[in-house]
């Protein structure tokens, strides 16, 4: 991946060039961010699953995200991670809220993840 990334921008560097011959750019990676995936048989995500349909007596919706998150640094070193969390929205903005009935509900499940888990 990083080394797709960056001929992507040699190539941007390279279209830019001859329309301005004073233009002259390198770029430097400081930091490479992997993308996170969870896998279907992972344990984790089968028993945060299996324990939110048991507690909220339906299936929750799996879903993707473009946002940055640790469970991608996580899951690079080996430890299966998910994210899984309430609905709320403002994240990172002045007002930032979660659904109080919601943080209820999840922490019940990864309660009872980890009796699970652990045991």
């Amino acid at each position: 991946m990083r080394e797709s990334v960056e001929a992507e921008i040699q190539r941007i560097f390279e279209r830019i060039a001859p329309a301005d011959p004073t233009f002259k750019a390198t770029s430097r990676t400081a930091l490479v961010r992997e993308p996170f995936e969870v896998h279907q048989d992972e344990r984790i995500k089968q028993l945060v699953r299996n324990q939110a349909t048991t507690l909220l007596g339906r299936e929750s919706a799996i879903i993707s995200s473009t946002a940055w998150m640790d469970s991608a640094l996580l899951a690079a070193t080996g430890i299966p991670a998910i994210v899984f969390g309430p609905g709320g929205a403002g994240a990172h903005a002045v007002v930032e809220w979660a659904d109080l009935d919601q943080l209820e509900r999840c922490a019940e499940i990864l309660l009872k993840v980890i009796e699970e888990f652990c045991s």
